[in-house]
């Protein structure tokens, strides 16, 4: 039976941690006591209200029981096979049409090993593309999805879409209604000449484009163009819209101002999301590539392991509104002589909405190269909830990108060891928060990159209440958890633990310096997590304490998982991956999704002083620590 909104009370989070009320707790000069979305300091810097991240924007919890049938795989018709032995991608694909054409219901795998590959043409493995269905396993230790192929170039092991082929937000939209007047950012409401035909409860997308002249008030000219550059855009549902006056009224704040400059426009979204879908309790792996060459830049090469790994995904959400992925781990197959989870990437949530990551246990990518590889959890949609878990051993173990993505939390995270850090990778991700993260081995950069014509990682976004257990391994000279140069305003709000220094730096255009407040004070911050506050407020509730984060380093599962029986070496879970590119010739997709990677290999714009070469090369070689090439 679904909870209503009193669900915050059980496991959300926090308004403070145990020092509520003593002399020692602080509060940030930009949320005070009494805050209500809007609030500025004189210097016009406010922090962005955070809480309609995740499934049904907070209100509900996911769902345990969401309706229609249980069908276990396992059972006539489909008889998919549990031993590892047998391909079960005919027998887990029928059973997720079938119960998608019943309107929805739970496809079960009960525990075992399933030996899963993309079709001959095809872009995937798996395709979920009916609202209301869920691939349920039992648990990520005794259910293993087994991904055979390692000719996965574009390809992805599970994909949740509404249809196989790559689709924007911008492309075909229908319906356009221009904006009559700027819409600021904040805002929840837009006017438009003519609201007669919208429907209150409706989703529609509401953006504006990357004119020349948005591009050069961001100091970008030459660096971004409106060819390949999209603009800010949300995806909102209609609360309300009034012909005679033309508002209309949002769910949701917009993440940035939108000018009639810039073409500023509502209009629904010519293909329909796929809704309240769900991955959930199971493990996920990818057979290792025993290829050669896996270099930086390999993946341009054909006849590479790279090459044939690029820009693969182990669950890829594309188009989904309300979704999950839940109690989710990659593991390493049996039959992997190293510790490779994943070819290269592992969970992208991309064009979607109030997608909830819950619980996920997310490590060692086999190509962490250039292009785009090698990520374990990356953003590129609204309103996006990251809600505990634990990744490690990524090229970038969480990563931002692109304007679409926007109003998303990182929330009770542990990171560590990644080989570069946590970041806004490229052109200007809005607003997002990362909230009582840990990293260790890590760090976390939103700042300017100068690479591949990235240019500004991100704007109002939030560091709040970060744990640092170690600064990477690599910082030699200059030690940092945070490297913070956002465009505009930026905002680092409390550190704590053994690593609590923050590198706040101007340049490129990026004055004034982002607010850094509360180093090494975090532990008494009020409140300790900034979306659970925001979000008690709005629903009205008071949440108790937080769970607190795995103190122990991120094991993982590459330990102890069972091999397939009866002789199947080959058994396992499925291998993740996140970045775009081009095409393989036999994938299924005729134009990828952008590449989230940069082509060059190292931690962006940190100076190499000449007499520190030999140093610098050290760091280059333990960062670049990704399993060994066969």
């Amino acid at each position: 039976m679904r909870r209503t909104s009193c669900w915050v009370i059980s496991a959300l989070a926090c308004v403070s941690l145990g020092g509520v009320g003593t002399a020692s707790a602080w509060r940030s000069s930009l949320y005070p006591s009494d805050w209500a979305p809007g609030f500025a300091d004189a210097a016009g810097r406010r922090l962005g209200d955070f809480s309609y991240a995740g499934y049904h924007a907070g209100v509900d919890p996911l769902p345990d029981a969401p309706g229609g049938p249980v069908v276990d795989v396992t059972a006539p018709p489909y008889g998919a096979d549990p031993t590892g032995v047998a391909d079960a991608t005919a027998a887990i694909q029928a059973a997720l049409d079938d119960v998608g054409a019943m309107g929805g219901g739970v496809v079960h795998l009960p525990a075992g090993t399933y030996r899963v590959a993309p079709p001959a043409g095809a872009g995937h493995a798996l395709l979920m593309q009916h609202d209301g269905v869920v691939l349920r396993g039992d648990g990520p230790t005794r259910t293993f999805l087994f991904n055979d192929s390692t000719d996965m170039r574009d390809r992805r092991i599970v994909l949740i879409a509404p249809r196989a082929e790559y689709f924007s937000w911008w492309w075909g939209p229908r319906d356009a209604h221009p904006l009559a007047e700027d819409a600021a950012r904040g805002a929840t409401s837009v006017r438009v000449a003519d609201a007669s035909d919208l429907v209150p409860g409706e989703l529609v997308l509401i953006g504006a484009d990357a004119t020349a002249g948005f591009i050069a008030e961001r100091g970008m000219t030459g660096t971004w163009s409106p060819e390949d550059t999209s603009g800010p855009i949300f995806y909102r549902r209609v609360v309300s819209a009034d012909p005679s006056t033309g508002l209309v009224e949002l769910d949701a704040p917009l993440r940035h101002a939108l000018l009639t400059r810039d073409a500023a426009r509502l209009f629904r979204p010519a293909l329909e999301p796929v809704r309240e879908v769900g991955v959930e309790h199971l493990a996920i792996g990818n057979r290792e590539s025993t290829a050669s060459g896996t270099g930086d830049s390999d993946y341009e090469r054909p006849g590479t392991a790279a090459y044939d790994m690029h820009a693969s995904f182990a669950i890829y959400l594309d188009h989904v509104v309300d979704g999950w992925v839940r109690d989710v781990a990659t593991y390493r197959p049996p039959v992997n002589t190293r510790d490779v989870h994943v070819l290269s990437n592992a969970v992208r949530v991309d064009f979607s909405l109030r997608v909830t990551l819950a619980d996920l246990d997310l490590a060692n990518p086999q190509y962490q190269g250039a292009g785009g590889n090698g990520y374990l959890v990356t953003l590129t949609a609204n309103d996006t909830l990251v809600s505990g878990g634990r990744m490690r051993g990524g090229r970038h173990n969480v990563s931002l990108s692109f304007m679409h993505s926007s109003g998303n939390v990182v929330w009770r995270t542990r990171t560590a060891a990644s080989r570069l850090p946590v970041d806004f990778h490229q052109r200007l991700a809005f607003e997002n928060l990362l909230d009582s993260m840990s990293v260790d081995d890590d760090s976390i950069e939103l700042a300017f990159r100068d690479c591949c014509n990235h240019g500004h990682g991100t704007t109002e976004s939030v560091v709040w209440n970060l744990e640092g257990v170690r600064y990477p391994l690599d910082q030699f000279f200059e030690r940092f958890v945070v490297d913070t140069q956002q465009l505009g305003h930026g905002y680092v709000v409390g550190t704590r633990g053994a690593a609590t220094a923050v590198r706040a730096r101007t340049g490129d255009g990026t004055s004034p310096a982002d607010l850094v407040e509360g180093r090494g004070e975090g532990a008494t911050l009020e409140p300790a997590s900034l979306y659970a506050d925001q979000l008690a407020r709005r629903l009205g509730v008071a949440p108790p304490d937080p769970p607190e984060l795995d103190a122990g380093a991120p094991p993982g599962l590459d330990a102890g998982t069972p091999a397939p029986s009866d002789g199947g070496v080959d058994g396992g879970a499925t291998g993740m991956s996140d970045a775009g590119g081009v095409p393989s010739d036999g994938g299924a997709t005729p134009e990828a999704p952008p590449s989230t990677g940069c082509s060059m290999g190292g931690r962006s714009r940190d100076p190499i002083v000449p007499g520190l070469a030999l140093l610098a090369l050290f760091a280059w070689r333990r960062r670049a620590k990704s399993p060994a090439p066969a």
